[in-house]
């Protein structure tokens, strides 16, 4: 079930260079092809490094919008550069006095956007039980944040449905304040956004009902547990016409002067015993939830893009027991898995796990925004019993 019988071009990210990126004055690493793991205190950067393999693949920060803040306080810019297996240079660079450019082997992008889908991530966060603790907006940033790697079409019709729906916000938001209505005025923006929002629509039931399978069969390895575990999409849109929703909340609109329903306000629907899983399952089960859901979504990505995604693991071992870490690093280590990132605050139990998986690894150790190559570990592989397979 796992990714492990078709042949996927591997990328990779050999190094990196950290100039004035939050703790980093000027910090450079080498990477393994497979698996790195990050260790140090809380607070030294592991996080920090993390965040930066991640803007290298996307463009921009997975926990900041403002770019400003990703900067060193005494310093004028950042910039990070990384190296792939390609030899492709990815660089991006923010200053007080210019705007951000991103570039590739010295080109810059007109957009960050056309960045998209050269190497695909997954970034799994301490944070991120807010997914299925929080309100819908979380889930959808999610399911947006790995279909606009797949798709480009579906990224530019998210984009058109946001803007269409703000622009119409604004005209219900001037007709409330000069007491006037020009239906016509409205369509224009109304029929474009109604035609971009049915496509996201379409697009994201259509892709979360192809998961659910493969996820359940994810969740039994991670967890070893019987429950039965389950998703689904909830939007208006699955009974009635995005036309039919806009025409029947037309008076509702205006006096709310915004769009009331749409897939803007859709949510993704997690189920354990049939019971909402935020309501009824332990931090354990919601955290092995997680973990299913997340490689799940690597493995959509794989088959999408034909691409390993990097995997991003950030302080993720303080929330799973010793079953559940061996069972995910035996997925993750198999042949087809990319290059995967690890951190944690102690090296000492997970060395010693990567050890017992029999799987190689470089160690790299920060202290205060210095990083330390601790060197590759050749792990030493055991003798396979005859009878094995």
């Amino acid at each position: 079930m796992c990714p492990n019988h078709i042949q996927y071009q591997n990328l990779y990210l050999k190094n990196i260079h950290l100039t004035h990126f939050k703790n980093y004055s000027d910090s450079k690493a080498e990477f393994h092809p497979k698996m790195n793991i990050i260790t140090g205190l809380n607070g030294t950067g592991k996080t920090n490094l993390i965040e930066a393999v991640y803007v290298l693949c996307i463009g921009k920060s997975p926990f900041s919008n403002s770019d400003a803040a990703n900067m060193q306080t005494e310093a004028d810019f950042y910039r990070i550069t990384g190296v792939f297996s390609d030899e492709t240079t990815i660089a991006c660079a923010y200053s007080r006095r210019k705007k951000k450019v991103l570039q590739k082997n010295g080109k810059s992008y007109e957009r960050v956007s056309q960045h998209l889908g050269f190497c695909p991530v997954i970034l799994i966060a301490p944070d991120d039980i807010q997914i299925v603790k929080g309100g819908s907006l979380e889930r959808r940033r999610l399911m947006d944040s790995v279909l606009c790697q797949i798709s480009r079409e579906y990224m530019e019709q998210l984009t058109v449905y946001n803007r269409l729906r703000l622009q119409r916000n604004e005209v219900l938001k001037n007709f409330m304040e000069r007491r006037t209505f020009d239906n016509d005025l409205l369509a224009t923006y109304s029929e474009p956004m109604i035609v971009a929002g049915e496509f996201v629509y379409n697009f994201r039931k259509k892709w979360l009902d192809a998961l659910v399978e493969k996820f359940q069969e994810y969740h039994k390895l991670i967890s070893n547990e019987r429950e039965s575990v389950s998703f689904s999409y909830r939007s208006v849109l699955n009974d009635k016409s995005f036309t039919e929703i806009t025409t029947e909340n037309l008076r509702k609109d205006s006096f709310a002067q915004r769009t009331t329903a749409g897939p803007h306000t859709d949510d993704w629907v997690f189920k354990i015993e049939e019971q909402p899983l935020k309501n009824r399952g332990s931090q354990g089960q919601q955290k092995s939830f997680l973990v299913a859901l997340f490689l799940t979504l690597y493995a959509n990505l794989q088959e999408q893009t034909q691409k390993p995604p990097l995997l991003l693991l950030d302080d993720l071992f303080d929330k799973l027991d010793q079953k559940r870490l061996k069972a995910l690093l035996k997925l993750v280590s198999m042949p087809n898995f990319g290059q995967v990132f690890i951190t944690d605050t102690q090296s000492n139990a997970l060395t010693a796990l990567l050890a017992e998986a029999e799987i190689d690894y470089q160690h790299l150790e920060i202290n205060n925004g210095c990083i330390s190559q601790k060197g590759k570990e050749k792990v030493e592989k055991k003798e396979k019993a005859n009878s094995e397979i």
